[in-house]
């Protein structure tokens, strides 16, 4: 009785403990499963606000690029427009010019016979000039060939430059002044459209400016939202860890208490017999002394062969 009693105790131990594992266990899953709620709420946050990133910066590049595109027009406009002065001023020098001439009293009287001679062979310099670069593009040439004619197109293009310089002194001065107001025309509607397309293109810089800003902030609350993740998870699964040791433990003591439980059931089995067999032995001792048995006893020695 002794060694059952000793075994009742640790059964009693080990369900104990087990109902103890059970309810850490239990707590553990409830923390554990609060840091995984809040992993999922953490990564949702951090992904919607990404979403709103690539948006936001996609308006952006958007923008960038549109002003980068009108910022390119803006300086191609501008070379236009330093053409243009250059012009003007050239047209300035021959207005000048024709005026002192004025002034002075000499003949300004314009030779529109020899204007349009000198008309029609610019005319045919540049038709001249034309077939021999069509020649240097189309035909095989040696070496030597192509030096040639690369040397008459930049003599016929000289002299061309001269002649039109005589053709635009060789004017009249109502003719050098109209020239001259429809140059600073050109550049006074040249300069309006510079001025627009800048404009234009401040207002794309500064909304790009806005959404970068944005851009910055949401990244910064993204970045917040992901570390929290990172810290949930880190401990969600620090609470994970805790619940597997948790369960081997539980399950090493099942194993135990269906152990002890076995042990407890063989030595009860075997205090049985024992029981039996001495019950047996003074049975058949008083029935063959001539003793009363009970009938219990007599089926038990029958049972064992006994009689």
């Amino acid at each position: 009785m002794g060694t059952d009693s000793i075994s009742s105790h640790q059964l009693e131990d080990i369900a104990l403990k087990l109902a103890e594992l059970e309810k850490d266990i239990k707590h553990l899953k409830h923390l554990r499963n609060h840091h995984n709620l809040q992993v999922k709420f953490n990564i949702k946050r951090r992904n919607e606000l990404n979403d709103q990133i690539r948006s936001l910066l996609s308006e952006a590049k958007r923008h960038r690029t549109e002003r980068n595109k009108l910022n390119e027009e803006v300086k191609r406009l501008k070379k236009l427009r330093s053409e243009l002065d250059r012009q003007i001023d050239e047209q300035k020098r021959i207005l000048s010019l024709l005026e002192e001439k004025q002034r002075n009293g000499e003949d300004i009287t314009v030779d529109f016979a020899a204007r349009s001679r000198i008309l029609r062979r610019v005319r045919g310099m540049a038709n001249t000039i034309r077939k021999l670069e069509w020649r240097l593009q189309t035909e095989v040439l040696s070496s030597d060939d192509e030096k040639l004619l690369l040397r008459q197109i930049e003599l016929i293009s000289s002299r061309k430059s001269s002649l039109e310089q005589e053709l635009k002194t060789n004017v009249t001065l109502e003719e050098a002044r109209s020239a001259l107001n429809k140059l600073l025309s050109r550049r006074a509607r040249l300069s309006h459209k510079i001025s627009d397309i800048a404009k234009e293109s401040q207002i794309h810089h500064r909304l790009m400016q806005e959404l970068f800003s944005k851009v910055k902030s949401l990244r910064t609350k993204a970045d917040s939202y992901h570390q929290a993740f990172l810290e949930h998870k880190r401990e969600g699964d620090k609470y994970h860890q805790d619940i597997m040791h948790k369960i081997k433990e539980k399950q090493q003591l099942k194993e135990r208490l269906n152990e002890l439980r076995s042990k407890l059931q063989q030595r009860r089995e075997s205090y049985r017999q024992q029981f039996l067999e001495e019950e047996v032995r003074k049975a058949l001792e008083r029935y063959n002394n001539g003793e009363k048995i009970s009938l219990e006893e007599f089926r038990l020695l029958v049972e064992k062969g006994l009689i």
